[in-house]
């Protein structure tokens, strides 16, 4: 797994217990085949090799492709997602984010502010957010509901005043309990009865599943996932990869 990109985490869970019970059933066999218990040392063998192999078959399995229609990565990805900068600047970044990722809360605390300041308040870049939210991010799916109450409100500056109070509390994110976003919203200066009606009527689940599903599309399958222009960028790369990709596109 590289290392600035997240994927989803049931996959570690099932390594690590399929490869507790793939060992076991091999250490059952050779006592079998042996006609008795095994010496320290070959018990330690016949767990590691129970464990690559899982790893192995696990990998090639997920190198496999996922059955999700491929998108054309050159149409316009902003679709009706909140967006920073000139509606018509020259080029577009659009990334495809998780807000109870690790990497991508770095991204945007170490990398986004120059980039912002760089290219989108200049009038060269529209920068698009899109959800992505993997079932082993409980709070992903809620936070990313948030947002998008908060943009009811306000638009798209409110909405990146909600995304900017989510980064930064992630640590307080937990399992996406409502009361935490709450909190968020009286923070921003929301209208707390029109947040949490929004919020218990899941309102937005069509639009955040859609983007997902656009993401997987495109090939992205960790967070952050980006499309500079028309080029993907897997993972929280630095401001230098971003700067290049644009220069090149401008």
């Amino acid at each position: 797994m590289a290392k600035n990109q997240v994927n989803n985490t049931g996959l570690i869970a099932s390594i690590i217990i399929g490869s507790m019970l793939l060992s076991g059933s091999m250490v059952f066999f050779a006592m079998q085949m042996n006609g008795g218990p095994l010496s320290s040392d070959d018990l330690a063998k016949e767990i590691q090799a129970g464990i690559s192999a899982y790893v192995e078959n696990a990998q090639n399995k997920a190198q496999e492709p996922e059955n999700v229609p491929t998108v054309d990565i050159n149409q316009d990805l902003s679709d009706d997602d909140p967006f920073l900068g000139d509606a018509n600047a020259p080029v577009k970044v659009v990334e495809f984010s998780n807000f109870q990722c690790s990497w991508c809360g770095y991204w945007h605390e170490n990398v986004w502010p120059k980039l912002k300041e760089t290219y989108v308040d200049s009038g060269k870049v529209k920068f698009v957010y899109r959800d992505f939210t993997p079932s082993g991010f409980p709070a992903a799916y809620p936070a990313a509901l948030a947002a998008n109450c908060a943009r009811e409100q306000g638009g798209d500056s409110v909405y990146f005043k909600m995304h900017d109070e989510i980064f930064k509390n992630q640590s307080l994110l937990a399992q996406g309990e409502k009361a935490t976003f709450v909190t968020f919203a009286k923070n921003i200066g929301l209208d707390e009865a029109a947040f949490s009606s929004c919020f218990d009527a899941d309102k937005y689940q069509e639009e955040i599943q859609n983007d997902m599903a656009v993401g997987r599309g495109l090939g992205i399958d960790g967070t952050p996932g980006f499309v500079v222009g028309t080029v993907l960028v897997k993972g929280a790369e630095d401001f230098e990869k971003f700067q290049q990709l644009i220069d090149q596109q401008l």
